[in-house]
């Protein structure tokens, strides 16, 4: 298998809700204020499995707020999905004797294999 099991958290801490009236300029309340709602997230399924035949795969979001907002108060959610995390190696090319080559810039220990904001 190309990649081994990928595990998606997509809601383990993943999820950040940012409510309308937490913050003038749309930033998640002050660590000193109390959320007045929480998201309540799931997922059709968490674990996709990457294999030499992978073609994709289809991830329904879901949840609800509690308490429930009222119809003027408005919501923005963000997710973002992260991959398993693993040693990875960031590379940058250099000229050596009239050629390009990689030169290894970074070294990460602990980098998500996969990052994504939605």
């Amino acid at each position: 298998m190309i990649g081994g099991r990928l595990a998606w958290s997509v809601v383990a801490a993943c999820i950040l809700v940012l409510v309308a009236g937490g913050s003038a300029r749309g930033l998640p309340p002050a660590p000193t204020e109390v959320p007045r709602h929480r998201i309540i997230p799931d997922a059709s399924h968490r674990l996709v499995r990457l294999g030499y035949d992978f073609r994709g795969e289809e991830l329904v979001l879901f949840g609800a707020i509690a308490p429930p907002l009222a119809a003027h108060e408005a919501v923005d959610i963000v997710i973002a999905i992260e991959g398993p995390r693993r040693p990875a190696v960031l590379w940058q090319k250099r000229r050596l004797a009239g050629l390009w080559v990689d030169e290894p810039m970074a070294r990460l220990t602990d980098s998500p294999a996969f990052y994504a904001l939605l």
